[in-house]
Parts: structure tokens; C-alpha cells; sequence
């Protein structure tokens, strides 16, 4: 089987909250890691790391492509983006897996996939900094969020920024890539060192 993920890169993005994540899925499990953004100049995280691009969104929408889902990275990302709402939408129609960490939740709340899914965000509240950041007026239903690490809600999946490692291990859980409780229990011990 020919597994493939998406990863919405962008400049500023918060690349720690997803490098774990795309290991796990690329490396430990064979998907392949396709990176899409508006364009294709290099993108710098927020640390300074130079990403590339693989393919444009409008480029994958035109695609035959299939894949199992889109990851996306938190971060001050800066206004909407057309392309990357239909891709959401069409993502969301199809059942596909939407995971966004952090502040990234907003993307989907602009893009109108939340509804009223439940979900979680590192932006506990939408004010005038944000409005001026993101360019728009709060998107969030504030009635579907949860004060929580992660929260899984049907194919949307969302994190508070600091969760990356139990982000990640929700993202694996949902694509079935661990056997069972017990293999979870291990990893997470493991990676934290926390029995």
C-alpha cells in the first residue's frame, strides 16, 4: 500500500511540533511525507531550519494524488489562504485526516472543517493582536473547545503546542499504526521517560 501524508509548511512555523510526528509516520511506518505550501520558495521555521516544498497546493489539488491526511504545524501564519481552505474542505469531504497543532486549529475554524467538531488550541482567546496577526475576526466557536492536550473528534485531531508527543501518538493511534494499549504505553514511556 502506497501511504502518503501531507504537511502544510509555511514560513514561521513551529517545525518541533511535527518533526516527531512526520518521523514516525515517514520513517518508523512508510509513508510518504509530501510537503505542500502557497508556493515554491524555501520556508523557514521559527528556529531557522529551511524547508522545501514539494508540490504547491493548487499543484496536489490538480493532482491524481491520494493521501490519508494533512499535518499542519502551529505558528503565527499570517492572513487566510484560498488554496489551502479547499484543500481543507475537500480533505474534510473525503474523511481524510485534518491534524493541526497549536495555533494552526484557526486554519481549520477559517476554513469552516471545525463545525462543530470538538477541538483544542494554544490561542485560548481571540483578541486584537490576533485579529491584526491572522487578519481576520475570531473564527473559533469557543462552545466546541476543550482545555485539553489533544483532543480527536471524528478525522480532526488538534493540540496545544507543548502535546507534540502525545499529538503525535494520536495521529499514529488514528492511522492504526500501533498494535495495541500496551505498544502506546511503551512508546510514551520511551520518548518521556515518564513511567
Amino acid at each position: 500500500m502506497n501511504k502518503k501524508i501531507l504537511v502544510y509548511i509555511y514560513d514561521d512555523m513551529a517545525d518541533f511540533e511535527v518533526t516527531l510526528l512526520c518521523h514516525m509516520l515517514g520513517v518508523d511506518n512508510g509513508f510518504e511525507v509530501i510537503t505542500i505550501s502557497s508556493d515554491l520558495k524555501v520556508k523557514t521555521s521559527k528556529c531557522g531550519i529551511a524547508y522545501v516544498p514539494k508540490m504547491t497546493i493548487k499543484d496536489f489539488a490538480q493532482s491524481k494524488i491520494k493521501v490519508d491526511g494533512i499535518i499542519i504545524p502551529g505558528g503565527w501564519h499570517f492572513g487566510t489562504n484560498h488554496e489551502l481552505s479547499s484543500l481543507l474542505k475537500k480533505l474534510h469531504e473525503d474523511q481524510k485526516l485534518i491534524a493541526a497543532i497549536c495555533a494552526a486549529p484557526w486554519m481549520l475554524a477559517v476554513s469552516g472543517v471545525l463545525g462543530t467538531h470538538r477541538y483544542t488550541t494554544s490561542i485560548e482567546s481571540w483578541s486584537n493582536d490576533q485579529k491584526s496577526v491572522f487578519g481576520v475576526d475570531n473564527p473559533f466557536d469557543w462552545v466546541y473547545y476543550r482545555d485539553q492536550r489533544v483532543v480527536v473528534d471524528e478525522n480532526i485531531i488538534t493540540a496545544k503546542g507543548y502535546a507534540f508527543v502525545d499529538f503525535s501518538i494520536a495521529v499514529c493511534s488514528y492511522l492504526n499504526l500501533f498494535k495495541n494499549d500496551a505498544e502506546i504505553i511503551e512508546f510514551r514511556e520511551n520518548i518521556t521517560g515518564i513511567n
